[in-house]
Formats: structure tokens, sequence, C-alpha cells
């Protein structure tokens, strides 16, 4: 598919606030990579490959970070990337994807509180097979998931994920509303909670605690699970 084509056919998806949006952020993004025009610009970028394409986009988010650009933009303009690179795969044009990511923003799950601690967590390594382990496994595995905050993750409901398609809905009713993609190993995780539930509570993630529990996890059960689950981790590694 001619690039041209492409573009138009991803942008005529979009607002028209939202539109106004993206043309003025290709057309950024048009200046550093050195071309005029937008649409040669992208062209140009998945010329390069996965490999090359995903250095361009760090570079570029590295730039705009040394031109004290606030991060929400940073990731704004190299978020509307990937999303024509997805764009680009769901149709055909080419058969690969990237990954870029996002940096931390004020109240993020991945600012420096948390960060440290998710980063020492593999699901998979989580040993516990009663319904509180299949829930972490899946908990940890969203809350890793790039640009997602502990109050989205508290939000969360089960309509919110397809399966179907490894996505998921984040940000409800909010301006940041968006769909993330599942890892295959995030998505079978919530299968596998999805399957020991036997209520018919919305929510995602429920709390559970030896003073009974069923109703959605609050923000500071997040962070007691993440927590506990970093100190076992780091007391593991260091036998």
């Amino acid at each position: 598919m001619d690039t041209s084509v492409l573009m138009s056919r991803w942008m005529n998806e979009k607002a028209t606030a939202t539109k106004i949006t993206y043309e003025a952020s290709l057309a950024v993004f048009a200046k550093w990579m050195g071309i005029a025009d937008h649409s040669e610009a992208i062209e140009r970028l998945i010329r390069r490959g996965s490999l090359h394409a995903e250095h361009t986009l760090v570079e570029y988010q590295a730039d705009m970070l040394r031109e004290g650009l606030r991060p929400n933009t940073v990731n704004g303009r190299v978020g509307m990337l990937v999303s024509i690179l997805l764009y680009a795969k769901d149709t055909g044009a080419i058969d690969w994807v990237i990954r870029v990511r996002q940096l931390p923003l004020d109240g993020e799950i991945s600012k420096e509180g948390l960060r440290g601690k998710l980063a020492r967590i593999d699901p998979k390594l989580v040993k516990r097979d009663d319904k509180k382990g299949i829930r972490d496994r899946a908990l940890f595995s969203i809350a890793q998931l790039p640009g997602i905050r502990r109050g989205e993750i508290v939000g969360l409901d089960i309509d919110d994920v397809n399966l179907a398609e490894n996505i998921i809905l984040v940000g409800k009713g909010k301006r940041h509303t968006r769909w993330l993609r599942l890892p295959v190993d995030t998505a079978a995780y919530i299968e596998e909670w999805l399957q020991c539930r036997k209520d018919d509570v919305a929510a995602l993630f429920l709390g559970m605690s030896n003073h009974g529990g069923g109703e959605r996890i609050s923000g500071s059960g997040v962070w007691k699970v993440i927590t506990r689950q970093a100190k076992i981790t780091t007391i593991t590694a260091k036998r």
C-alpha cells in the first residue's frame, strides 16, 4: 500500500481535534527526520525495518527530552508513530511491530516508587497456584504494561478485556482512554485468573484478605501486593 494512502486512511479514523494535533506532531517528526513531507518521513521510517525503526524512535524520544519537552508530550508524539506502525501491520503493509517504553508521568505506576519493585518481579516466578497467586500473576503482568497507572489498574473491569484480540481498554471516561496490546503471556495470565473466578463482580482485580474481600482492589492494595512480591523476589535472589 502506498504510504500516503495508508496515512490518509489512518488519519480519517480520527476525530477532527485529534487530526489537527497529529498533523502538527507529524510535521515536527518530518522536520526532525530532515524531510518536508510527513508521509515520506513515515515511509522512510518503515523502510528502516523493525530494529532501526525502534532505534529511530528512541533517538527521537531522547532528543525531545533534551529539548525540555514534558514527558506527556514526548509520549504522545512517540505513541502516535507507534500507532501508525501498528495500523500498517494490521493492514498488511508491514509484518513487524516495535515497542518503545513510555516515559513515567506524575502518578504513574512506573514512577520511581514502584518501578524498581516491578523490575524485580517476573510473573512466571510467582509459584503460588491458589486464587491469590493466580490473581497476582495477572496483576503483575498488567502493571508492567507501558504507561499504565495504578488507578487505571484499579478501575479495570472484566468487560475491558478482549482476549480474542489481545487488547485491553484503560483510562475509561478520561482523556487518556486507550487500548493497550497484551503480550501473549499477559493474556494467558488474565484468562487463567478469569477462569478461577466464581463471582459476578465487574472489577477485573479483586482485593483478597483473611478478613474476606471479593470487592474491587484498592490503590493501596495494588501497592501492597507489588511491594510484598518485590520483597519475596529480593530475598529469593539473595539465597
